[in-house]
C-alpha cells in the first residue's frame, strides 16, 4: 500500500519533501480516499 505514495514528493537525492498543505500533502490525501473508497470505506472530508 505504502510504496504508492512513495513516488509522491520524492526527490533527486532519495529524500522527501512533502510540506503540509502543499500539492503533494494534498495528492497524498486524494489518493488516500480513492484507495479508501476502493476498498468500501465512507471517507468523508470535513470544511477546515
Amino acid at each position: 500500500l505504502f510504496e504508492r505514495f512513495y513516488p509522491i514528493g520524492s526527490c533527486e537525492n532519495g529524500g522527501v519533501t512533502r510540506l503540509g498543505y502543499g500539492p503533494e500533502e494534498n495528492k497524498m490525501h486524494n489518493m488516500l480516499k480513492d484507495i479508501s473508497k476502493g476498498l468500501g470505506f465512507k471517507v468523508e472530508t470535513d470544511s477546515a
